[in-house]
């Protein structure tokens, strides 16, 4: 599954005491062999900044044409590949668990695998 980007933006949240209190929010169009199968949408918020290195706590929906699924995990910036615990969904993939690695993140080659257990 390849994606093909939407929108990304970057803001900078006004929370008092927060570390880093910065916020990635995308979506991408979801493609197999050329065509549109789905979308996604995510938000990785900042819970860690050291030097030049940021870790963000990412949750990740994705659409697809038998229901969705809700992936997480934490991600440090810079890193060109993340593995998120999937941690749910709808439809045909309702009680989905598994891993959904995301490969060459923040390129225009980045994409997903997903395996689910059941």
């Amino acid at each position: 599954m390849i994606k093909s980007p939407m929108s990304m933006s970057r803001k900078k949240l006004a929370l008092s005491g927060a570390v880093g209190a910065d916020e990635f929010v995308y979506s991408d169009k979801l493609l197999r062999d050329g065509k549109q199968i789905g979308e996604d949408g995510s938000s990785c918020q900042v819970t860690k900044v050291d030097g030049a290195r940021t870790t963000t706590n990412c949750v990740l929906s994705l659409r697809l044409p038998d229901g969705q699924l809700t992936a997480q995990s934490l991600w440090t910036e810079g890193s060109d590949t993340v593995r998120m615990a999937v941690t749910g969904g709808t439809g045909a993939y309702r009680g989905a668990s598994g891993e959904l690695t995301c490969n060459n993140i923040q390129t225009p080659h980045e994409t997903y695998h997903i395996v689910l257990d059941r």
